[in-house]
């Protein structure tokens, strides 16, 4: 389960750093020949020499360029803190299922993740609650063992008790059967004498 997990938080920040960059790269793309091509016309429009419109050209061409790059960096940027804030809260609830897995119902998910109203709250919230209904449910089954054990305890006393009333009974019922028999060997032994 560990490399699923791993797995799933870098395919989540993946994706959203890819998408960031592809959302902004041909934003700023779009924008850059929009303006070139509106740079082009309104320079032509405005009688402007060819020189110097190539000249214009150039230097907008190394300018958007520039923001292109420095559109790219900030967009890295804020696609790994949107990533990390995003997948945070998921892990957080990810460890505290790993926690309920092997038994320890002792799970405190951060109050703040509880309180936001997005889904991943609502999912907090509903993951405690789940686990808070499990915790008495193992507590109430731990009390009927306890009890169940105490009455199976007493009746085992009880029932060995009534073994060696038995075992006594039997014993004495079979010691008369012995005398008995004695008795009536030594009838016969003196009716034949």
């Amino acid at each position: 389960m560990e490399k699923d997990t791993k797995y799933s938080q870098t395919s989540i920040k993946n994706k959203i750093l890819v998408s960031f960059i592809l959302v902004i790269l041909v934003l700023v793309i779009g924008i850059k020949l929009g303006v070139r091509e509106g740079l082009h016309i309104s320079l032509a429009n405005s009688g402007v020499a060819m020189d110097i419109r190539e000249k214009v050209d150039s230097d907008f061409t190394v300018i958007s360029s520039g923001l292109v790059i420095l559109s790219i960096f900030l967009t890295v940027i804020i696609a790994i803190a949107l990533s990390k804030y995003l997948t945070k809260p998921i892990n957080e609830l990810r460890i505290a299922v790993e926690k309920a897995e092997k038994g320890s119902f002792e799970i405190n998910i951060d109050p703040k993740l509880k309180d936001s109203n997005d889904e991943v709250g609502q999912l907090a919230v509903a993951f405690s609650g789940m686990v808070d209904a499990l915790k008495n449910s193992h507590a109430g089954l731990e009390g009927k063992v306890f009890e169940r054990t105490k009455e199976l305890e007493a009746s085992k006393k009880t029932l060995e008790g009534k073994i060696e009333e038995i075992d006594n009974m039997n014993k004495m019922m079979v010691g008369r059967e012995l005398r008995m028999m004695e008795l009536k060997e030594q009838i016969k032994k003196n009716e034949n004498k």
